[in-house]
């Protein structure tokens, strides 16, 4: 952990699957999954880039609830079309960035709080008024699988990608960095955390909208003309043309 790892490739439509071990962030708090996509990374073109996805789900060998589906081992995702709206859908409790997959983003990030209030948040399986209790939704937050997805429903390009897995410690609330190793706010800002006000008990607690002081958000201070990295004026992907079939990710 904690080193982005050599430049792999993936072509269009695959998919490659890695076993991540978070037991050795178990002492700390946060553990952060990071993905570069190095083409776009040096030159920044959009229309003959690849469309990563990132992923990250439980590990079925690791669920002593049996609450995961067992019948997918890794992360799935489905575009599906139909006459109202195209949408994806995912496994169940499956993590991913969706802002930087939207937005045709080179950098893709997914941060866990193993010991803080979103243990049991991060999966919207887990939210508020639903079936499985927290102690099942700890249970298999330790192994997990992440999975980076060149997803060719759009664009039909070969990716170049890195990856890094990194520990956190509770007084360290990593912030976005889709710089260099060490670049926080990718150099232009400083890593401050806000804790969202929650005075509500009970239910309300629970909900996305409604968190303890416990549970600090990262925010970059921006220097003067930057902004975040999630601050978008448009969306990359609406400018782009859809291609005629669906696929299936299996």
């Amino acid at each position: 952990m904690g080193e982005r790892t050599s430049t792999r490739t993936l072509q269009p439509g695959a998919q490659d699957n890695f076993e991540l071990d978070a037991n050795s962030c178990l002492n700390q708090r946060y553990v952060r999954i990071e993905l570069w996509d190095t083409a776009r990374e040096s030159n920044g073109e959009t229309a003959s880039s690849a469309d990563p996805m990132l992923m990250l789900r439980p590990n079925i060998k690791y669920d002593p609830e049996r609450v995961l589906d067992a019948s997918i081992v890794a992360p799935r995702a489905t575009y599906v079309r139909n006459d109202n709206a195209n949408s994806w859908r995912w496994s169940d409790f499956t993590q991913r960035d969706e802002t930087a997959f939207l937005l045709l983003r080179p950098y893709h990030q997914i941060t866990l709080d193993l010991y803080g209030c979103d243990n049991k948040l991060f999966f919207s399986e887990c939210g508020a008024e639903n079936k499985f209790t927290v102690q099942q939704c700890r249970s298999i937050v330790s192994n997990f699988i992440v999975s980076v997805y060149n997803v060719d429903e759009f664009l039909d390009h070969q990716l170049q990608y890195q990856l890094r897995a990194s520990c956190y410690e509770s007084n360290e609330v990593p912030c976005s960095s889709p710089g260099d190793a060490g670049q926080t706010c990718s150099g232009h800002g400083q890593c401050d955390s806000v804790d969202a006000a929650c005075t509500n008990t009970g239910a309300l607690a629970e909900t996305e909208e409604c968190r303890s002081a416990s549970c600090p958000e990262p925010v970059c201070d921006c220097d003067a003309t930057w902004r975040t990295w999630d601050a978008p004026s448009e969306s990359s992907r609406s400018l782009l043309g859809k291609r005629s079939t669906s696929r299936t990710l299996r």
